[in-house]
């Protein structure tokens, strides 16, 4: 009968690598939102954002900006499409060929079109009290209107900024114009002589 060496044996080459460690991760947080589809925010966008001119007087200022920048993004970037089009074929100005221009314009106004109807969403998010991610998402959409987009989508972008800073500036400013809120009382002194 064979038996075992009290001490394992000499190992040849190098040494074995240790064990890679087993990392466990992170249960899925319950505040977590999870990434909606494009269906969803369309339908979310046409049920919240104003319909008329009094539902947008309404609105305090920063969300005003934001849904004037989403609609001013497409209203006139779908106007500059039809003057881009028209402009070329009726007197030959372009540069290039007249199918690269037309695609150019095309897809400028596409870019307009879904980065305006981000505008959009942005207040749809702010009216649902997700101020952070609305400001964020308001401010990089304009910057993506500005490179991207044609004229219009160039002044929605600007606009969309400018409701984006308003948010940043002080949360107390997503109050103003807003009818419904009461303004604190002021402070009072912390001194009264008798």
């Amino acid at each position: 009968m064979k038996m075992a060496p009290p001490y394992p044996p000499p190992q040849q080459g190098p040494p074995a690598p240790a064990p890679a460690p087993q990392y466990q991760t992170a249960p899925a947080q319950p505040h977590a939102q999870p990434v909606e589809s494009a269906e969803k925010v369309v339908a979310d966008v046409k049920t919240e954002v104003p319909k008329n001119l009094t539902e947008f007087e309404r609105l305090p200022y920063p969300l005003m900006a934001l849904v004037a920048g989403g609609f001013i993004a497409i209203g006139i970037g779908f106007l500059s499409l039809i003057v881009d089009l028209v402009w070329r074929s009726s007197f030959f100005y372009y540069y290039g060929s007249f199918a690269t221009e037309v695609i150019c314009a095309v897809l400028s106004f596409v870019a307009d079109l879904v980065l305006g109807i981000g505008l959009l969403y942005c207040y749809v998010m702010a009216k649902k009290g997700n101020w952070y991610r609305a400001m964020w998402m308001g401010f990089v959409i304009g910057i993506l209107l500005l490179i991207f987009g044609n004229v219009g989508g160039r002044i929605g972008g600007v606009v969309g900024i400018i409701g984006a800073i308003l948010i940043f500036i002080d949360p107390n400013i997503r109050h103003l114009g807003d009818p419904n809120f009461a303004a604190p009382p002021p402070p009072q002194p912390m001194y009264q002589p008798p």
